[in-house]
């Protein structure tokens, strides 16, 4: 490496820089800061022809321009890097300051990636993060996010570009449908849906598919994604005639209309009632203490406990490798989450079908 002042004029920007965008203010405030101090780390170039490439450092180099500066302290590199490797430099020092959120950078990193890997630069993304000495789990998403968008394209919406990589992370349990994943995505680009939200219902719409446009309806209408869950979860244990008639009206359990009806009861009646309806409470008492209630009531818990543990690990990942929470199983017999929550549920509507059958 060689450290020279070199002119501003004879510096051109970087072709592969992930921060398309830069704030003109605050090339305003660090240009006067330049000029007060003149004090400001070298950038970082390569020698290319008679001129040079900016390889990091290309904020800088503007806020020198605006300062009106004629030269800038500069570090050359050498030998010179190739494209990969000087695209590796920008991404690691703009790392903390690009937006990984916008498609700009998103598409920077999977260049680099799909490149990296055609050369043979790198074996994995594991590989290339340990490389760049950057978050494995962040980059494995903005990679499988833009994948995801290449392969599947974007919901057709007016604010489709602002869809980020999180995004799309939080819908992959739906990759498989590509109709329901767009669906899904157009309420996120609408803003209809929140990015905490997307994950839960994706996952409510995965596990009850034949209720998907069900699930999606209510959120359309503003529904709260806990009360959609248990709204979908009731009525799938209904009889198909009345599942489709909550399909149709696009209704919760809750807002089932309820009627308040008067009544008058004889005052020698009284009596009676008060024993009948005694009569109802010890029978209700006695089919809950039943074996077959309370393996019912047993299997229906742990079915719930299973949904809820889905719908609320969309952000958790191993501590140590960054390993996503799909890898979380159930040793005892080699499940994973998905799998055991699919099981629980089908135990349960099984046992659901048996005493409807016996009724």
């Amino acid at each position: 490496m060689q450290f020279k002042m070199l002119p501003v004029d004879k510096i051109r920007p970087n072709p592969f820089q992930p921060r398309e965008m830069f704030d003109k203010e605050k090339l305003q405030e660090l240009a006067e800061s330049i000029k007060e101090s003149d004090l400001v780390q070298p950038i970082l170039v390569r020698k290319d022809g008679d001129s040079y490439e900016i390889i990091a450092g290309e904020r800088r180099w503007r806020a020198y321009q605006f300062a009106g500066l004629k030269e800038i302290p500069a570090i050359i590199r050498e030998p010179r890097p190739d494209d990969i490797e000087a695209r590796e430099l920008s991404l690691i020092e703009n790392w903390h300051r690009v937006n990984l959120e916008s498609q700009e950078a998103e598409k920077f990193i999977y260049d680099l990636w799909r490149d990296g890997q055609r050369t043979g630069r790198y074996k994995s993304i594991s590989d290339m993060a340990r490389k760049l000495g950057i978050n494995e789990r962040v980059l494995r998403m903005i990679i499988q996010a833009h994948e995801d968008r290449k392969s599947l394209g974007e919901p057709k919406v007016g604010t489709s570009s602002e869809l980020s990589y999180r995004d799309f992370h939080e819908v992959r349990p739906l990759k498989d449908e590509p109709e329901l994943w767009k669906r899904v995505l157009e309420l996120r680009a609408e803003d209809k849906v929140t990015q905490l939200e997307l994950r839960q219902l994706s996952n409510i719409i995965k596990e009850y598919p034949e209720l998907a446009e069900y699930a999606i309806k209510l959120k359309e209408k503003g529904k709260d994604v806990e009360e959609i869950k248990q709204s979908v979860g009731f009525v799938a244990t209904q009889p198909e005639d009345i599942k489709q008639e909550f399909v149709k009206a696009g209704i919760t359990v809750e807002s089932m209309p309820v009627h308040h009806i008067p009544i008058q009861i004889p005052e020698d009646k009284i009596e009676e009632i008060k024993v009948a309806i005694e009569q109802v409470e010890e029978e209700e008492k006695l089919m809950k203490s039943s074996p077959e209630y309370q393996e019912k009531e047993k299997l229906r818990k742990n079915w719930m406990a299973h949904s809820a543990l889905l719908s609320n690990l969309g952000d958790a990942f191993c501590p140590i490798c960054g390993a996503d929470w799909k890898n979380l199983k159930w040793v005892c017999h080699n499940l994973d989450l998905q799998q055991a929550q699919a099981i629980a549920r089908d135990r349960f509507q099984e046992v659901i079908r048996k005493s409807r059958k016996r009724g």
